[in-house]
């Protein structure tokens, strides 16, 4: 494999596509799969049938100021970038509310052909505990492909997703906490690290098109949604993805550790772009705490 310059220290757009497998690449191509967030082994993320509301807390856990993060395991793939955020020290603590297949958005989820009601129930659950006790800020993400009850069609879907996302935003702003939505992820057909270690001196074979693997109808939806009902929105695809094409290595790091998650190293290159928008989020929260 070629080598490659460390990541730059802030994400550039486009990223920086590398196109043989780097000696130094971050993680190996062994350890993709296994380069996830904190709350798998701590036993934070809940698997299918679990619906306990967790307390798991990350960051400063004496902090003043709390963030959540809600929904499935691509909220879960962000904890790294808001770990990073919040520092050992800084003040600000992370409770970390994640199950699997289970987005933050008030939909019910068809999971293997059945209706997913340990979701529905677990979700109400959490957002009881938020109104209950509301941090100064949740931060959402979402799987946005999900085959939902009712919805026999890609329009429908789309229709059913943006009302989930205005009933479970509003919900949320009631309670006065600020709320950031950050879009979704690309989605490729076959794991990335099976094309690569394949192609290791041309992982531009692996790359998936843009307008393919990166659902930009359903990202404005959501984005709209957000914006509508008061909440904020963060898309950092251009820091993914180029004008046309979403490389699977990007500068020294592997993007993705299966079909549709980036893996935890990548995740922590990204975090600075999401300081500006989280520092901005947690000023108004502290301008209109009581």
């Amino acid at each position: 494999g070629g080598t490659v310059a460390e990541a730059p220290a802030f994400p550039v757009t486009p990223p920086h596509a590398t196109d043989a497998v780097p000696k130094n690449m971050m993680p190996s191509l062994d350890g993709v799969a296994d380069d996830v967030a904190a709350v798998y082994a701590d036993g934070c993320h809940h698997d299918v049938e679990q619906e306990s509301v967790q307390d798991c807390v990350y960051g400063d856990p004496d902090g003043d100021v709390r963030i959540a993060v809600f929904g499935d395991s691509h909220a879960a793939q962000w904890l790294p970038a808001v770990e990073e955020y919040a520092g050992e020290d800084s003040g600000v603590s992370i409770n970390s509310y994640t199950k699997s297949s289970c987005p933050a958005v008030s939909v019910t989820v068809l999971d293997k052909d059945v209706p997913y009601a340990s979701c529905d129930r677990w979700r109400d659950a959490v957002l009881k505990t938020l109104i209950a006790d509301p941090p100064a800020l949740v931060i959402i993400s979402s799987y946005s492909h999900y085959a939902l009850v009712g919805a026999d069609d890609d329009r429908a879907r789309q229709q059913m997703w943006a009302a989930g996302v205005t009933e479970t935003l509003s919900d949320l702003e009631e309670t006065g906490a600020e709320v950031l939505v950050i879009a979704d992820t690309p989605r490729f057909d076959a794991p990335p690290a099976t094309c690569a270690s394949a192609n290791v001196l041309d992982v531009t074979k692996c790359a998936g098109a843009r307008d393919e693997v990166f659902d930009g109808d359903m990202a404005s939806i959501e984005a709209d949604s957000v914006v509508d009902v008061g909440g904020d929105y963060v898309d950092l695809t251009d820091y993914i993805c180029g004008a046309t094409s979403c490389p699977v290595v990007v500068d020294n790091l592997f993007v993705y550790r299966d079909v549709n998650h980036l893996t935890t190293s990548f995740v922590r290159y990204l975090a600075p772009a999401l300081h500006d928008p989280l520092d901005a989020l947690l000023d108004t929260a502290s301008e209109s705490a009581p």
